[in-house]
């Protein structure tokens, strides 16, 4: 979808939107964030004609033309602010404000935004587990936006070239081309700890068991074996190694505490396809994409869940 700005055309003003699905404490951060503009009327200077081209099945959906929040005229907005203007994107962009990264995403170096949607973050967190991230967790919940920024403005494309490309938290991650954009998985070097499909090095510990580096939630029991229900799915054939695989078999549900103090069930890590890539914003791309990254436990899909949207 290409979008073209015509000059002299004013940046549209952020219009209110309601959350689709979260909490109290979303509707308080979208509320006050209605209250505030996006930024000021640009001039016919600054507005010159431009066009800027974004990828991916979830655009045709989502604002273009001339319509408010459209690509091109998001291009000049500091990218906190053009957050807010992609209406698939209200718990990240919630998320940012409660979480202080805003001045990240601001920086002279450039910033490439990986922003899971809310239907992702609806199918990661519970709604209680979400509120306590916004409102009390916050270091948590920085560290997990983080895990979805990559340094310098790069283009979708630019990502695929790269291969791997490491988050502002020191995640690993490897990008493949998956149509015109990208799919983004855990690099298996060690930097990044997965929930659910990290691979062991293919050796045992003499006991016929894993060497325990293969783990389901990034942390190992201390005898070689994944806590919960993540299971090697390697054979040990007696001499003390696995049959070469010794990989996770990737299901991991185990459902039931994670060994690190919370409750909720293991997904691998870092899956994610973009869905509309390439926004632009100063200094900064914005891909939006369709998992929460990280290795936090999934929580939602209990009683307290959001509601059907």
């Amino acid at each position: 979808m290409t979008d073209t700005l015509p000059a002299g055309t004013p940046a549209p003003r952020r219009a209110r939107r309601a959350a689709p699905f979260a909490g109290a404490t979303l509707a308080v951060l979208l509320a006050a964030a209605g209250c505030t503009a996006a930024g000021d009327d640009r001039t016919a200077d600054a507005a010159a004609a431009r066009t800027v081209s974004v990828v991916g099945p979830l655009c045709a959906e989502l604002p273009g033309g001339s319509e408010p929040g459209n690509p091109a005229a998001l291009a000049d907005q500091p990218a906190d602010q053009a957050l807010q203007w992609i209406p698939v994107l209200t718990t990240f962009e919630a998320a940012v404000r409660a979480s202080g990264l805003a001045a990240e995403l601001t920086g002279d170096s450039g910033v490439t935004i990986l922003a899971p949607t809310d239907d992702a973050f609806a199918a990661k967190f519970s709604r209680t587990n979400l509120d306590e991230l916004l409102l009390h967790d916050t270091d948590t919940l920085r560290e997990l936006l983080r895990d979805h920024l990559v340094g310098g403005a790069q283009p979708v494309a630019e990502l695929v070239r790269a291969g791997t490309v490491t988050t502002l938290a020191g995640t690993d991650l490897t990008v493949t081309a998956e149509g015109d954009g990208a799919r983004l998985g855990v690099a298996a070097d060690g930097n990044a700890h997965n929930e659910g499909d990290a691979h062991g090095d293919g050796k045992g510990d003499g006991d016929g068991k894993g060497d325990g580096d293969s783990r389901g939630d990034g942390k190992g029991d201390g005898n070689g074996k994944d806590d919960g229900d993540s299971r090697d799915d390697g054979k040990s054939d007696g001499n003390g190694k696995d049959d070469g695989d010794s990989r996770d078999d990737g299901d991991a549900h185990g459902g039931g505490d994670r060994g690190d103090g919370q409750q909720g069930s293991a997904h691998p890590a870092a899956q994610a396809v973009t869905l509309c890539a390439d926004y632009r914003a100063t200094n900064a791309r914005i891909h939006v994409i369709d998992h929460v990254l990280g290795t936090m436990p999934t929580t939602a899909g209990g009683e307290d869940d959001h509601p059907a949207h």
